[in-house]
């Protein structure tokens, strides 16, 4: 990957996490969503039992989700902190 395409994509990544820290988006109250969404999805019901293989699968994209809502959090924290 060249030094530009790097570049053009680290701002473009900048440039989204500044969309979401200058807008009035509590990201702690998105992840309990998220978290809530869930849980909600992963308990079973009669109706619904969801197989192991669906419900691994939504951990692991749970996981990326909330990794990503807590990492554009402490960078929100950051550059506010300078």
């Amino acid at each position: 990957m060249s030094v530009n395409q790097k570049e053009s994509r680290q701002s473009a990544a900048e440039e989204l996490l500044s969309n979401y820290l200058n807008q009035d988006v509590d990201l702690i109250e998105i992840e309990r969503m998220h978290n809530e969404m869930l849980r909600h999805y992963l308990r079973p019901t009669d109706e619904w039992n969801l197989s192991r293989k669906y419900a691994l699968l939504a951990l692991d994209t749970s996981e990326v989700i909330t990794r990503l809502l807590k990492e554009i959090g402490d960078y929100g924290k950051s550059i506010r902190s300078c």
